[in-house]
């Protein structure tokens, strides 16, 4: 199961004050465009949160391992 969107990672991982060493090149770029979209004043933190949240849900399957990476002590 994925975790609550309003756990402190999902923010973290978009600002940038803990990232780990993501395995999925999709995670990856998906995260970028996100930051950019901060960057740019495009989306809300958020906002970024929520439409992260929503893509990992979709993909659960294929960022198992990397969701366990970011949320190791959740």
């Amino acid at each position: 199961m994925i975790p609550s969107f309003n756990k402190k990672e999902w923010e973290d991982l978009l600002l940038n004050k803990e990232v780990p060493l993501l395995k999925s090149l999709s995670l990856k770029l998906k995260l970028a465009s996100l930051k950019a979209n901060i960057r740019i004043e495009k989306a809300t933190v958020s906002e970024a949160v929520l439409e992260l949240h929503a893509y990992c849900a979709a993909n659960q399957k294929l960022y198992k391992k990397d969701l366990e990476l970011i949320f190791k002590n959740a």
